[in-house]
C-alpha cells in the first residue's frame, strides 16, 4: 500500500506501519513520523510536487502590508498583541487570511470588532479562500503573521518572510518553528528589524531538504 502526503502532519496523525511506500513532502514530515513506519517502509520525498507558487520580489521594509493568517475568530484575549503588531510597527495595510471552515460573516464580524477595539481603519482587510487564490492574497502582503497554519510553507514558496505568533493558544501544532522552518515573532523586536536577517530559501530547505529546486 502507499501513503502520499496531503498536507501539513503533527506527531498525532495515525501511524503509517501498514504501507509499504511513503511519500512525503520531506525531513521534517519523516521526523514527525518518525515512529510511525517499519524498517520495511520505502520513504520517498516529494518536495515540491503538491504546491503551487510563484516566487515574487521581497519588498521594502519601510511600510509593510502585514497579512495575518486565522484559523478560527476566537482570539480576543489576544488584541493587545494584535495591536503591538499594527500600531507599534510601520504598516500600511493589514489584511486577515482566514481558514476555509470560518463563515464569511463571522470574518466580517471579527474584522469589524478588532477595528473598533484597535480604533484602526480596516479597509479591505478581509480575504476568504472561498473568494480569493493564496496568489491573489499574497500579491497584497509584504509579511505574514499566523499561528500554527500550512500557510507558512505557501508565504516562504512565494518568498514572503513568515513568523508564528501563537494568537490563538494552539501551540507549534505543525513543529515548524521547533524545526527552524520559520521565526517566532518577537513582540519586542521592530519587524523591520526582524526581516533584515530573513532568508525564504533557508526555511525551505529544512523543510524540503536541502538543495530544494525553487
Amino acid at each position: 500500500m502507499i501513503y502520499v502526503q496531503h498536507a501539513c502532519v503533527t506527531s498525532n496523525f495515525p501511524p503509517l506501519t501498514i504501507f509499504d511506500e511513503v511519500y512525503l513532502d520531506g525531513p521534517v514530515s519523516q521526523k514527525l513520523y518518525k515512529y510511525s513506519y517499519t524498517d520495511n517502509t520505502e520513504i520517498v520525498f516529494n518536495g515540491l510536487g503538491r504546491f503551487q507558487y510563484i516566487r515574487k520580489p521581497q519588498q521594502s521594509h519601510e511600510s509593510l502590508r502585514v497579512g495575518i493568517g486565522v484559523t478560527s475568530v476566537d482570539f480576543q484575549n489576544n488584541y493587545v498583541h494584535l495591536r503591538k503588531i499594527l500600531q507599534g510597527n510601520q504598516c500600511s495595510h493589514v489584511v486577515f487570511r482566514f481558514h476555509p471552515s470560518v463563515k464569511k460573516s463571522n470574518a466580517s464580524n471579527f474584522i469589524g470588532e478588532l477595528s473598533s477595539e484597535l480604533k484602526l481603519e480596516m479597509q479591505d482587510s478581509l480575504s476568504m479562500a472561498s473568494d480569493e487564490s493564496l496568489a491573489d492574497f499574497f500579491e497584497k502582503i509584504d509579511i505574514l503573521i499566523t499561528s500554527a497554519s500550512s500557510l507558512i510553507i505557501d508565504s516562504l514558496l512565494a518568498n514572503i518572510p513568515a513568523f508564528s505568533l501563537d494568537l490563538e493558544n494552539i501551540g507549534d501544532y505543525y513543529s515548524l518553528e521547533k524545526f527552524g522552518v520559520c521565526k517566532q515573532l518577537d513582540l519586542e523586536v521592530p519587524l523591520s528589524v526582524q526581516l533584515d536577517s530573513y532568508d525564504t530559501i533557508e526555511g525551505l530547505e529544512l523543510y524540503f531538504g536541502s538543495g530544494v529546486k525553487l
